[in-house]
């Protein structure tokens, strides 16, 4: 019975993140703040976040460390998101007037799918696994690699694995001093039908030679398949 309830533990732990649904995320519409974890189309993103904005304590600060990240990530255009009559309202840095604040349709895609992605690891529960495809998806490279080291600290604090794919050379730069947590699906090695680790691939001396993004551009591993 116990190794059961710890198998459905870590199953229920398990969160999938595909593309988000941006178009749901941008509707100017009033919300309900009651929702305390990030679905996994990133709809209700806004009710999430005036959940734990309205509960500061309960919510241990979850509001506002999804903005103080936000903020490195996205200089110049975001210091804080409010709710008007429960319409959410994006205040770019210096802003004060509500007449001034950006709606979600105004907003850009990139600082819309950085809020997700954070919304979605700060929501985690301890011990969680959490997995985005193409994490890098709608984001300037600035952002990337803010928002990758946002989520490693949080991970560290709260005992997350997070687990992301990627085409990007900006993300796999992020993994050069753990070249153990990167693996590849390179189709160009018949054998290879499975993600297998990049040093089974090539040694750690080889790989040292340049950055992981410079030899994925270069065809050094996850090539495509050879004619």
């Amino acid at each position: 019975m116990a190794a059961t309830i710890k198998m459905v533990d870590a199953i229920n732990g398990i969160s999938v993140f595909k593309p988000y649904r941006l178009d749901y995320v941008q509707r100017s519409e009033a919300i309900t703040p009651r929702q305390a974890y990030l679905g996994r189309t990133g709809a209700n993103l806004w009710s999430v976040l005036s959940n734990w904005q309205s509960a500061h304590v309960r919510s241990e600060g979850r509001f506002e460390w999804v903005l103080t990240e936000a903020r490195k990530a996205f200089p110049g255009l975001i210091a804080t998101v409010e709710f008007e009559s429960g319409f959410p309202l994006i205040f770019p840095p210096g802003t004060l007037d509500p007449d001034s604040a950006l709606p979600p349709e105004r907003a850009a895609d990139g600082l819309l799918t950085g809020l997700l992605h954070l919304t979605a690891v700060a929501g985690a529960r301890r011990g969680s696994i959490l997995a985005f495809d193409e994490v890098e998806n709608q984001l300037h490279p600035h952002a990337i690699r803010l928002l990758l080291a946002a989520m490693r600290q949080r991970a560290e604090e709260t005992d997350l694995t997070i687990i992301i794919t990627t085409h990007s050379p900006v993300v796999m730069n992020a993994f050069r001093d753990e070249l153990d947590q990167v693996f590849v699906l390179d189709r160009s090695i018949p054998s290879n039908e499975f993600p297998v680790r990049v040093t089974d691939l090539h040694s750690e001396e080889w790989l040292a030679q340049a950055k992981l993004g410079t030899l994925y551009d270069q065809l050094a591993f996850g090539a495509p398949p050879k004619p």
